[in-house]
C-alpha cells in the first residue's frame, strides 16, 4: 500500500515538476530574447532585476543598463503570443521609462552610459517594438540638455524593418521638435527622413532660432558613419560671433567629411549679404566666406562686433586670431580705405579653420575696366 501511495505521489509530482521546470525554461528563453533585442540597439550590459506577469504579458522590470545605474528602463512588456520557441511570429516589446544619461562634446563626440553604437553586423531586424517614452540627458559645455522620444519599430514580411517616431526637447540650450521615418534593410542599411518642425539652439559658439527643415540620413551597412543631407531655414543664426538673419543652410556628405553651405544676411545700417562654405577634410576644415557691403561703416562695425564676441568666447580666439581683428588694426583698415572710391565692398576670408586670411576688395563699377582696390586684414601683407 505504501509503495502504491508513493507511486501515485510520484505520478502527480512529476507533471508538476515538469511544468515548473518548463515555466523557468520558457521564462529564461523570453528573458534572453528581450536582452538580445536590447543588444541590437547597442545596450549590451542590460541586467533585469525582477519579472512580473500581467497576462497575456510578461514584464521585465527595473532594468539596469550600466553598472552605475545612470541609464535604466522601468519595464519591458512582452506578449506571450509568438514567444514560444518553434512558433511563427515576432514578439512585440513595449518599453516604458527608457532613461539614458551621457555627455557630448560638440560637434561629434558622444558618450552614453550603457550604450555602444550598434555593430553594423548586429543590425535591427525582426523587431516589433513600441517605445512609449524615452529620455536622454546629456551634459554639454553649456549645461544639461534633455531630449525625449517615442516611436514604433515594425518588422515587415519582406525582411525590412520600419522605424517611425518623434524626438523633441524643451530647454533654453535646445528646444526642438522633429518627426522621423526610417527603414532598415535586411543587410543593415539604414535610411531616415527627418522633418524639423521647429528648433532653437543656444550655445557658446552657435545659436539659432525659428529653425525648420528636412534632412535625410543614410547609413550603409559597410560604413562606420552615416551621411547627412539637409536643407534648413533659420530666422536668426549666429556662428562664431557672426550674426545672420533669414539664413539657409545646406549640408551634404558623410559625417567627418561634410560640406556645409550657409547663405544669409547681416543686419547693419544697410543689409549685407553673406555666404560661408565649410569643407571638412581628413585633418582640417577649409573655409570660404564672403560678405558684400555698400558702406564701409557697416563692414567695420560688423568686424568690431565679431572681435568683441570672440574676445568674450572661450573657444573662438584661436580660430580668429590669424585675421588680426584688433582695435588698432581695424582703425588702420578704416583709415586706409577712406580715400578709396568704391561702389561695393566685399570681405573675403579663405584658408583652413585654424589659419584663415582675409581681405577687403573695393569695387568701382562705374570706372573704366571696373577698377578695384584690395586691402589685406594683415598689416604686414600687401594684397595684389
Amino acid at each position: 500500500m505504501k509503495h502504491k501511495t508513493r507511486f501515485l505521489l510520484l505520478l502527480i509530482a512529476l507533471p508538476v515538476l515538469l511544468i515548473i521546470l518548463g515555466s523557468y525554461a520558457l521564462q529564461g528563453y523570453i528573458q534572453n530574447k528581450a536582452l538580445s533585442s536590447l543588444k541590437s540597439f547597442g545596450l549590451h550590459s542590460a541586467q533585469i532585476d525582477s519579472i512580473a506577469y500581467y497576462p497575456p504579458y510578461i514584464s521585465f522590470e527595473n532594468i539596469r543598463l550600466d553598472q552605475e545605474n545612470f541609464s535604466s528602463i522601468d519595464s519591458i512588456r512582452m506578449h506571450m503570443k509568438g514567444l514560444i520557441p518553434f512558433t511563427n511570429g515576432t514578439a512585440e516589446m513595449i518599453i516604458d521609462g527608457l532613461s539614458l544619461s551621457g555627455e557630448i562634446a560638440f560637434p561629434y563626440k558622444l558618450n552614453i552610459a550603457g550604450w555602444q553604437p550598434p555593430n553594423r553586423q548586429n543590425h535591427i531586424h525582426n523587431a516589433n517594438i513600441i517605445l512609449n517614452d524615452a529620455r536622454l540627458d546629456l551634459m554639454t559645455p553649456d549645461g544639461a540638455v534633455r531630449l525625449e522620444a517615442k516611436g514604433i519599430v515594425k518588422a515587415l514580411p519582406n525582411g525590412e524593418t520600419t522605424i517611425n517616431g518623434a524626438l523633441w526637447g524643451v530647454q533654453h540650450q535646445l528646444n526642438i521638435d522633429t518627426r522621423w521615418q526610417g527603414t532598415v534593410s535586411q543587410d543593415g542599411t539604414q535610411k531616415y527622413d527627418v522633418e524639423i518642425l521647429k528648433g532653437t539652439l543656444n550655445l557658446d559658439y552657435l545659436s539659432l532660432s525659428r529653425l525648420t527643415g528636412n534632412a535625410t540620413i543614410q547609413w550603409p551597412a559597410e560604413e562606420s558613419l552615416p551621411s547627412i543631407d539637409s536643407t534648413l531655414a533659420i530666422g536668426k543664426f549666429a556662428i562664431g560671433g557672426i550674426p545672420l538673419t533669414s539664413t539657409n543652410i545646406e549640408t551634404s556628405g558623410k559625417i567627418g567629411a561634410q560640406t556645409v553651405v550657409i547663405e544669409g544676411f547681416i543686419a547693419g545700417k544697410n543689409i549685407m549679404q553673406t555666404g560661408i562654405r565649410f569643407e571638412q577634410q581628413e585633418k582640417t576644415t577649409q573655409v570660404q566666406a564672403a560678405i558684400n557691403a555698400r558702406e564701409l561703416e557697416d563692414l567695420i562695425s560688423f568686424l568690431n562686433q565679431v572681435r568683441t564676441n570672440v574676445n568674450q568666447s572661450t573657444w573662438g580666439i584661436g580660430y580668429f586670431m590669424p585675421l588680426m581683428l584688433t582695435k588698432g588694426n581695424l582703425e588702420r583698415i578704416e583709415n586706409d580705405m577712406k580715400n578709396i572710391p568704391y561702389d561695393e565692398l566685399q570681405l573675403s576670408v579663405t584658408g583652413s579653420l585654424n589659419d584663415m586670411t582675409g581681405k577687403i576688395t573695393a569695387y568701382q563699377k562705374n570706372s573704366a575696366g571696373g577698377e578695384r582696390h584690395i586691402i589685406s586684414l594683415d598689416p604686414g601683407f600687401s594684397a595684389p
